[in-house]
């Protein structure tokens, strides 16, 4: 194992449990690496050090009001009704708000130049399908990346 591998093992270990096999190679390459064992050995004592920091205490609004927000998104999470990709970001939604009226102006435009029995002409629909798919992954792209994340780890950290 090369010392960006373990190291990348070392933070992911503080985050969640290591599996197996991660653990058995992290812990034969500190067995030789005595840099990675020095990188190990200063994550522990800053975390240590960060634990022993007096915390300072909140407004008892924004304290009463965080630990509601916070609460019930656990309480969301555990139920499975969290909220998840929900929230499409505002210049996505302009882009396909614009895309839309692009859409509409053009088939008024050419609807306007058709006569009874003719069809629509194969240009329009490319250009339909390519604006219709410029909506589509502008506004489904955020809520897919937000579904794939991956959850924090549950359990404790592993040191």
């Amino acid at each position: 194992m090369r010392c960006k591998a373990g190291q990348r093992l070392i933070l992911e270990g503080e985050e969640r449990p290591l599996r197996d096999e991660e653990r058995r190679a992290l812990d034969g390459h500190l067995e030789t690496c005595p840099e990675c064992r020095t990188f190990q050995a200063g994550r522990i004592a800053l975390r240590r050090a960060l634990k022993e920091l007096p915390a300072e205490e909140l407004p008892a609004p924004l304290d009463l009001g965080t630990r509601r927000a916070c609460l019930a998104e656990l309480d969301a999470e555990r139920r499975g009704t969290a909220a998840r990709g929900a929230n499409v970001p505002w210049p996505v939604v302009a882009a396909s708000v614009l895309f839309a009226i692009l859409a509409v102006v053009w088939l008024t435009a050419t609807l306007g130049d058709l006569k009874p029995g003719d069809t629509l002409p194969w240009t329009s629909w490319v250009a339909v399908a390519f604006i219709a798919q410029g909506v589509f992954v502008l506004f489904l792209s955020p809520v897919i990346f937000r579904a794939v994340r991956t959850p924090a780890a549950e359990d404790a950290p592993v040191s």
